[in-house]
């Protein structure tokens, strides 16, 4: 093989980017070093010429270090909403999902906050890009504390304390922590512009609500359903997400390679396709051999991936699954059995997995399976009015 400081070594690996929908001009070769990676722009749409411009900086920044291959830092106080976005589009500093969810919930709050229009706009139907075109102008010093203020304010005017109000703060709160999240330190460190500022520096959202699980329907008369109604695709999944507490990227992602039906184990772990969503999500989870989870694995069709092989590799695109349509029947199946009050009917499963986990075998057995702290777990599943008076 090649090595690393020969245009030889870059030519296969340099690529174009898709930034917020379209295909960078100029290539991009990613580097690592010292624990960090990063996109950099080569600055040439010539593929021999970005090779060559690859290796030179390789060279450089293994010699000189990143401060010699990262781009002078731009400051100003007229940074906009879409500059920050694309610089950390560009670092490749956050998990995809992470960044997109980030992206799309600062444009929410700039978009309610400067009174552009409806957020739910924001997506793949026409006129999204002409919207989000306009959030991005909007200067990140316009996004202020008091501001913020009277927006949750209007947010939240004439809500009650029901659960609806609950409700409605909660997503007050997550809106105003994924915006917060994306000037975090480390995006800060990674990204080629300097704040003066940090936006939302001073705003106080409320904690991420943890409420018990609250069963919906009998959960053994549920999986008996599957067995009897779902096609094997279907059936799989379902298995995955209420059996071994998998989470919807998890199951899309999970490689035939990674499951040992000898064992009865599978390994989820960061792929080609996608990193775990925290460190503590990296786990082997331990099924029956020869129980249900090992009997779909075992009669599934062989390829890459455990689950719907047939779907090829995923899109790439924002948020997006290779088991998408698949995920979608098996939700609509869901709620046909009377699965309602859950966001989403495919997270319940694992929700019920974790909580029967936690009975059956406590709260550190739940939390392992699911990838969970100790104190998520029991936040969720643990049993609060199990009380016992000893004298």
């Amino acid at each position: 093989m090649p090595a690393k400081d020969t245009a030889s070594y870059w030519k296969t690996r340099i690529t174009k980017r898709t930034i917020r929908g379209a295909e960078t001009a100029h290539f991009y070769a990613r580097l690592s070093h010292e624990g960090r990676q990063v996109f950099i722009n080569l600055n040439t749409g010539n593929a021999s010429e970005a090779a060559k411009v690859a290796a030179e900086t390789w060279r450089k920044l293994k010699s000189e270090g990143w401060n010699s291959v990262l781009p002078e830092k731009k400051r100003g106080a007229d940074l906009t909403v879409g500059d920050w976005i694309k610089a950390v589009e560009d670092a490749n500093c956050l998990r995809t999902a992470s960044a997109k969810c980030y992206a799309r919930k600062l444009r929410q709050l700039a978009s309610e906050i400067k009174g552009l229009g409806d957020s739910s706009r924001y997506g793949g139907k026409a006129g999204s890009t002409a919207w989000a075109a306009r959030v991005d102008k909007v200067k990140l010093s316009d996004l202020t504390a008091e501001r913020v203020k009277k927006w949750r304010a209007r947010r939240l005017r004439g809500v009650t304390e029901s659960l609806e109000g609950t409700r409605a703060k909660s997503t007050v709160d997550s809106i105003l922590r994924n915006a917060k999240a994306i000037f975090g330190r480390k995006v800060r460190e990674a990204v080629t512009l300097e704040l003066e500022t940090i936006p939302l520096e001073e705003v106080r959202p409320g904690a991420m609500a943890k409420a018990p699980f609250q069963p919906e329907i009998d959960f053994d008369q549920l999986i008996e359903n599957a067995a009897r109604e779902l096609n094997s695709d279907l059936h799989l999944i379902f298995l995955l997400a209420a059996g071994c507490g998998l989470r919807r990227s998890e199951i899309d992602r999970l490689r035939r390679q990674d499951v040992d039906l000898r064992a009865g184990t599978l390994i989820v772990t960061d792929t080609e396709d996608g990193r775990t969503k925290t460190a503590k999500s990296k786990r082997t989870i331990r099924f029956a051999p020869g129980g249900a989870v090992a009997k779909a694995l075992e009669s599934a069709p062989l390829g890459i991936y455990a689950v719907c092989p047939h779907r090829g590799k995923p899109t790439r695109k924002a948020e997006s699954y290779r088991c998408e349509n698949e995920f979608n029947e098996l939700s609509a199946w869901l709620r046909v059995q009377g699965i309602k009050r859950a966001i989403q009917p495919l997270h319940y499963l694992r929700k019920a997995c974790g909580d029967r986990i936690a009975r059956q075998h406590g709260i550190a057995a739940a939390a392992n399976t699911l990838g969970n702290s100790i104190g998520m777990a029991y936040a969720v599943y643990s049993d609060h009015d199990a009380t016992h008076a000893i004298l």
